[in-house]
């Protein structure tokens, strides 16, 4: 169960909001000024190509929202169910995304260079394209996933679940993974993976990671030796 929200600004419907809140059209885009505040329950609402620089969505329930190609750099998610929602295409650069749900997402070619998702509910997502450059991920949910083609250039994945997920073609440049589950991950292909970083990480039979890389299991006892490489 979500918190009850904290806002400054109940929205019981976007469309009443804007109407009333001053709120004007740009071309095809949308300026939402003086809004700092989104809670209550909105599932559904489309939000696409919105700017809402720095909004605030404080135990707000949004699930199946469109936010396709939105300007949400500096948002903050906190507390909040966005599951199912398309982010697809969206700026979410700096966003604060901490213990908020996101499980099923869209979030195809999004940019979220240095989000903030430590605990975040990533699981299920679709983030083929999308950019996690120096983004901190610490322990966020990020199984069962697809990041093909995704950029985790200095990102930090510590204590992150990865497990089950799909990571075709994707770089993880100077990314952290200490402590981190690839368990049954597929990185076969994935781009700058090095020997210390795969093995911080806790892998086991189903990893597939590049050819000539092994990594570890994270035991209740210790750490096992896996050696896991590329499939023919």
């Amino acid at each position: 169960m979500l918190s009850r929200p904290f806002l400054t600004l109940f929205v019981a419907g976007l469309t009443n909001l804007w109407a009333t809140s001053g709120a004007w059209a740009l071309g095809d885009e949308w300026m939402v000024p003086h809004v700092a505040s989104f809670g209550g329950s909105c599932a559904g609402c489309d939000l696409s190509r919105r700017k809402l620089t720095g909004a605030r969505f404080f135990g707000a329930e949004f699930q199946n929202a469109s936010l396709v190609a939105a300007d949400l750099r500096g948002a903050s998610f906190m507390g909040s169910d966005f599951s199912k929602s398309d982010f697809s295409r969206a700026d979410l650069r700096g966003a604060q995304m901490m213990g908020g749900d996101f499980g099923s997402g869209n979030f195809e070619n999004a940019v979220l260079t240095g989000a903030e998702g430590q605990g975040a509910d990533l699981e299920g997502i679709n983030a083929r394209g999308a950019n996690f450059d120096s983004a901190m991920l610490l322990g966020a949910d990020m199984s069962h996933g697809v990041y093909e083609r995704a950029s985790f250039h200095n990102a930090n994945l510590s204590g992150a679940d990865l497990s089950g997920s799909r990571f075709a073609g994707a770089d993880f440049k100077g990314a952290s993974l200490t402590g981190t589950d690839i368990a049954g991950a597929d990185l076969a292909t994935a781009k700058n993976l090095t020997r210390e970083q795969v093995v911080a990480a806790c892998a086991d039979a189903r990893t597939h990671l590049p050819g000539g890389l092994a990594a570890r299991g994270c035991g209740a006892h210790g750490f096992s030796v896996i050696v896991t490489t590329h499939p023919h």
